[in-house]
């Protein structure tokens, strides 16, 4: 079976887990899940880095010994994960005895090869970052990093000659384009490695707590060459030698951005100098904010991945499980992963609203009800409609695509197409009316095509919401959802009794506020076609989602769409044909004006207007949607 090897960086445990870890380390599990579902045999690693200066210092202020202290750390980190249900294979820590031998293996190994040679550092270092600074790289006196205060440090250190790998770090770099990930991290190691290195310090002394060098026990190994070893030790370089020659090199090293330099500069030349091949792929996501703050203690904004599980559960109904692959959802289709997020818990409630109550579970519970009272609950003796099968092919590849380049949020985005769909079809088919015409055949193709591709969503969103994705498998007859290996439309097995599934995703329910008139006010037109704030205020712009979208026959530019306005249904008449496909209309989000009287366009009664720009001088119609997910029948301001 085909290997792979996921990493998540260690953390440091002076304090419990927050957003930052729990995203890193489900960006992880999600990757696991892909690859087991691709047929892989996957290792997933995540653990605690435990030997830093720091967490010394903040042990003795609590009056703990250092070690019972990460002790206690570190059964907390690892049960938070596991409250998330993060299936990582392995939990390392930097105070283990099988890394201790392992970071000593390597550090004498690195002496003897040369690679490792005593010295004298000058300078300052940070002890929150663990990092070492020559007087020109700080800022305004302060780490460049974290802006916090730097010690003055000279002291006895063993070096490692990073300089002497600059040029076959620039080398590999040139033949492995896709090394570091997104582009702009591989720009900027690159740059730096151009621009030169210098030797770095390896280890430290007068530090009681750490790895001792072996060869020179008053020194204790730098935590930045402990932990970065720590890849190796859980593979087994010392330990499980075969298993290591199986399994080594990683096939992707996850991170946030900031220790990006490590990995991709110091970590590979250590490997280039023990001899070993280097990580397939480093890819480091960007930051998160709070509301467009950033996360910080002093401003008390971090985000709790349990509160807003816990909140989640409170304001909707949702059982504990789903809100946790709610959460898991927002994370990954609302943040693009390897750019900087933002974190809102209002952004939160409108995707779980419109794309998991409305979107989702509507699909589900629609498709139950139809079967049920068509069919007696049973999967009918149908065909995939040829256009659906088509659509599955077409996002399919994106969802492959998108996946294998960890871009989640598109891999998602691919899914809801199909989703959405799927939900169309339901109004284009009309199958109350199929029933009035007696066309049964058709009938059985709708609700098989329904059912099928509630089977092929159980699959494609396993990675992402996992338990969501056992019950839309079990909905269909399956005892757990289909792998993404091999995944093919019409493959659902007829004849089967459906048992109805309650509503996974209960809508949030949210008071409707009274719109409040501005007050009176008297404007002085100046020019004669200004308009008044009074007649202004008898438009009534409305966000709407685009149900169906179909051509109009013997009307080149129009196009007949059906969109949803929350409460109600209906059409509009738009002369957009020549810039939209139908099919790319299916499912977004646009403005419009709500309170028009309906007017007759070429036979069809349009009961709206929608709202789109031209660009000046060129022949261009953008239409105007909302920038992020906003529920249908959201009034415009």
């Amino acid at each position: 079976m085909k290997k792979y090897y996921v990493t998540t960086p260690i953390y440091y445990i002076n304090d419990d887990p927050h957003i930052g870890h729990v995203y890193t380390t489900m960006a992880a599990d999600i990757v696991k899940r892909f690859k087991i579902s691709q047929g892989y045999e996957v290792m997933f690693l995540t653990g605690t880095d435990e030997n830093a200066v720091k967490i010394e210092r903040v042990a003795k202020e609590k009056g703990i010994p250092t070690q019972e202290f990460v002790d206690n750390l570190a059964v907390r980190w690892e049960q938070y994960f596991r409250m998330f249900d993060l299936g990582f294979d392995d939990f390392i820590r930097t105070t283990q005895p099988r890394h201790v031998k392992t970071v000593q293996t390597v550090i004498t190994k690195l002496f003897e090869n040369g690679d490792v040679y005593k010295g004298k550092y000058e300078g300052w270092y940070c002890v929150p970052c663990e990092t070492y600074f020559l007087e020109s790289d700080l800022k305004e006196g302060n780490c460049p990093d974290c802006g916090r205060p730097v010690e003055r440090v000279s002291e006895e250190n063993y070096f490692f000659k990073l300089t002497s790998y600059r040029d076959k770090l620039l080398e590999y770099f040139d033949t492995h384009p896709d090394f570091v990930m997104p582009k702009s991290r591989f720009n900027e190691v690159y740059s730096v490695i151009k621009e030169g290195l210098r030797d770095v310090s390896f280890t430290r002394t007068g530090v009681d707590w750490g790895i001792k060098v072996p060869f020179d026990e008053k020194h204790v190994v730098y935590v930045w060459a402990d932990a970065l070893i720590n890849y190796i030790t859980a593979a087994g370089y010392v330990t499980n030698p075969d298993n290591f020659n199986n399994i080594w090199p990683a096939d992707i090293h996850l991170m946030a951005k900031e220790i990006i330099r490590f990995h991709c500069i110091i970590w590979p030349a250590m490997l280039m100098a023990l001899g070993l091949p280097l990580p397939k792929r480093v890819f480091a996501h960007g930051w998160l904010t709070c509301d467009g703050r950033k996360m910080s203690k002093s401003l008390g904004n971090f985000v709790k991945p349990h509160i807003e599980v816990e909140e989640l559960v409170k304001i909707s109904g949702v059982s504990e499980v789903l809100a946790k692959d709610a959460f898991r959802y927002f994370l990954f289709r609302e943040l693009p992963f390897g750019e900087d997020g933002d974190f809102s818990r209002t952004n939160m409630q409108l995707r779980y609203n419109t794309d998991l109550a409305n979107d989702l579970g509507n699909l589900l519970n629609r498709s139950q009800q139809l079967l049920t009272k068509n069919f007696g609950g049973i999967i009918p003796d149908g065909k995939v409609f040829p256009e659906l099968a088509q659509k599955f092919e077409e996002i399919f590849k994106s969802y492959l695509e998108k996946m294998e380049e960890f871009k989640f949020s598109q891999a998602l985005e691919s899914l809801w197409i199909y989703i959405n769909t799927l939900n169309t079809s339901i109004e284009l088919k009309k199958p109350w009316e199929l029933v009035k015409m007696g066309k049964t055949d058709e009938l059985a193709n709708l609700h098989y095509t329904l059912y099928d591709g509630i089977r092929i969503i159980s699959s494609l969103l396993s990675p992402f919401m996992p338990e969501t994705s056992k019950i839309l498998a079990k909905a269909v007859g399956l005892d757990e959802a289909p792998k993404i290996a091999n995944l093919k439309v019409g493959q659902l097995k007829i004849g089967v009794k459906i048992v109805q599934t309650p509503a996974m995703f209960p809508r949030i329910q949210k008071k409707t506020e009274e719109q409040t008139k501005p007050p009176d006010a008297k404007v002085e037109e100046t020019q004669d076609d200004l308009m008044s704030i009074d007649d202004f205020q008898k438009f009534k712009f409305r966000v709407a989602k685009i149900l169906t979208a179909e051509c109009v026959d013997g009307a080149d530019k129009l196009l007949k769409l059906t969109i949803d306005l929350g409460d109600e249904k209906r059409t509009v008449a738009a002369g957009i044909a020549k810039y939209y496909k139908p099919e790319d209309l299916i499912g977004k989000l646009i403005v419009c004006v709500a309170n028009l009287k309906p007017a007759k366009l070429r036979g069809i009664t349009s009961q709206g207007m929608l709202m789109a720009a031209t660009n000046k001088g060129v022949d261009e119609v953008i239409i105007i949607t909302p920038e992020k997910p906003v529920e249908p029948g959201s009034i415009v301001k």
